[in-house]
């Protein structure tokens, strides 16, 4: 079953091998890179080890979604969008679409603006009901007080905050400080959901390379099941690259933070997915779209990837990350705006 592109199919690699690397990404990664990256490499590594897992986290993609961009500034841009769901990859989009042409923009900028709004909506929601419910609400005040620790400990932020008046910069800077203190906050409000099936502006990824497999699968899963080939494809993010050096958006290389946050410790009394999934979330990724410059520059690898018969294969089959008897599911169907998926 092929949904790759044409192109990658001849780029593409048994699965045990892709695998493999990806679990030997960082030896890998130390091994090829010049004397002079190494000791930046190694620095970053140990810095990432203190707050995630590791280095590495990966996304399972059956196929690539991608968009040609039309800038009155900077001409067509090529992206590849990281969210396969309909309109999950215009994370943000709405400062982008403002640059495209008007006659050809116009009718997706509106259905853009609409679908954001309303997410937003939910969201705000959802995270209303996650402080009231009796499952979560303790766990939710926990991560509420933390918030408000982290943030008054800045008090470069809190003088901002107490300001009547902010200059674009301050406001800039209280927003990014807000959204860094409350990572964890809004990882659990945010990601949680969308590990349910809520369409959200966060992008989930895995530290395992066998669960991002897994994903890129489930659309051909049937023919999986089958023994047959399927194609699919492993991103692999080096995180604390992107932590300090993505794109912005007027697509300059700029450090800015990205607020990564791992919910895969998340207690299994409370919900089981994120734990099983071996979830990490970027809770305010800028945008989900990735320039095709990006992608293969080290901080994000595309590999693509076939089945075939192998031991790797056998464990995939097997895995259950969807437990039919999460607790969390007390806590989705009294919302009543959305279903799990």
């Amino acid at each position: 079953m092929n949904s790759i592109d044409a192109e990658d199919i001849g780029k593409a690699r048994p699965i045990d091998e892709v695998v493999e690397e990806c679990e030997r990404a960082e030896k890998i990664l130390l091994k090829e890179a010049s004397r002079s990256d190494r000791k930046q490499l190694e620095e970053l590594i140990k810095i990432s080890k203190s707050l995630w897992r590791a280095p590495f986290a990966f996304r399972g993609q059956a196929k690539q979604y991608r968009l040609s961009v039309r800038s009155r500034s900077y001409g067509m841009r090529d992206l590849i969008s990281l969210h396969a769901s309909e309109f999950r990859f215009v994370h943000e989009l709405d400062w982008s679409t403002c640059w495209w042409e008007e006659d050809a923009g116009k009718d997706l900028r509106q259905a853009i603006q609409k679908r954001l709004d309303e997410d937003h909506a939910r969201l705000t929601a959802w995270g209303m009901h996650l402080m009231s419910h009796p499952l979560t609400k303790s766990y939710n005040s926990k991560l509420l007080k933390e918030f408000g620790k982290r943030f008054t400990k800045d008090k470069r932020l809190v003088d901002i905050f107490h300001q009547p008046y902010l200059t674009t910069s301050e406001d800039r800077e209280l927003q990014y400080g807000m959204a860094e203190a409350a990572s964890n906050l809004i990882a659990f409000q945010g990601s949680l959901a969308q590990h349910y099936g809520l369409d959200s502006r966060f992008l989930d990824l895995s530290f395992s390379p066998k669960i991002a497999a897994w994903f890129a699968l489930q659309p051909n899963w049937e023919h999986v099941l089958k023994g047959e080939r399927v194609y699919g494809y492993i991103m692999r993010f080096l995180l604390p690259a992107l932590q300090t050096h993505i794109m912005d958006y007027r697509f300059n290389w700029k450090p800015k933070p990205l607020h990564i946050a791992d919910i895969s410790n998340m207690p299994t009394t409370i919900a089981k997915r994120p734990s099983l999934q071996l979830g990490i979330s970027l809770p305010n990724s800028p945008d989900p779209l990735f320039s095709s410059h990006l992608v293969g520059s080290g901080y994000v690898d595309c590999l693509p990837f076939y089945t075939r018969p192998c031991k790797l294969m056998s464990k995939i089959i097997k895995m259950d990350l969807y437990p039919k008897d999460d607790p969390f599911f007390e806590v989705i169907n009294s919302f009543g705006q959305w279903k799990a998926q």
